[in-house]
């Protein structure tokens, strides 16, 4: 999981500056796809808070890397207890681990959520029904995000995995290079 895991952080670094359109009020969510790592990402220009989820065929999780220029003093690799919280759902308490030197959106958190467990599935359901997401360390806000749309990233993530699912055998190995796609508006 965890070499998976950096070659995703890795390919995060191109698309998140290039995807980072929004407007006001709702935020655009952006879709993207190198190898066979799938993206979609949403960033809030009054927070400067950038949220993108990220997968492979051969991850059982969804990596979810949440970035602000703000958060300097992040140490890398150090682990980070944080809640998320979606609306007023109450918050999800998350280990996550930081980076530094992603790219131009900044340091950032980094946490897997698994949603083929009755936890993570409870995640990303309330990530999709909500309108907005809160991340909190040592009880003082530190991140907000509109994530009104997500359902409709999470449906085109699903469908960039199935294409990449089709490019795979059974015991995983690549068949056919998946296309890589540029960064597309939801």
């Amino acid at each position: 999981m965890f070499r998976p895991f950096l070659a995703l952080l890795a390919t995060a670094a191109l698309p998140a500056a290039a995807t980072s359109q929004t407007t006001s009020g709702a935020e655009l969510w952006n879709a993207s796809s190198q190898g066979d790592a799938c993206m979609v990402t949403s960033s809030d220009s009054g927070s400067q808070t950038v949220l993108s989820i990220m997968a492979a065929p051969t991850d059982g999780a969804f990596i979810f890397l949440v970035q602000n220029p703000a958060w300097q003093s992040l140490e890398d690799g150090a682990a980070y207890p944080v809640a998320v919280e979606f609306d007023d759902f109450g918050p999800w308490q998350i280990q996550a681990s930081a980076r530094e030197n992603i790219d131009a959106d900044g340091p950032g958190l980094a946490f897997t959520v698994a949603p083929s467990r009755e936890d993570g599935n409870g995640f990303i359901q309330e990530m999709v029904k909500a309108s907005s997401m809160e991340i909190v360390a040592n009880g003082a806000t530190v991140g907000t995000l509109s994530v009104a749309g997500s359902e409709k990233a999470m449906q085109e993530l699903a469908r960039c995995m199935a294409k990449s699912w089709a490019g795979l055998s059974e015991d995983g190995a690549e068949v056919q290079a998946a296309s890589d796609t540029p960064a597309t508006p939801l």
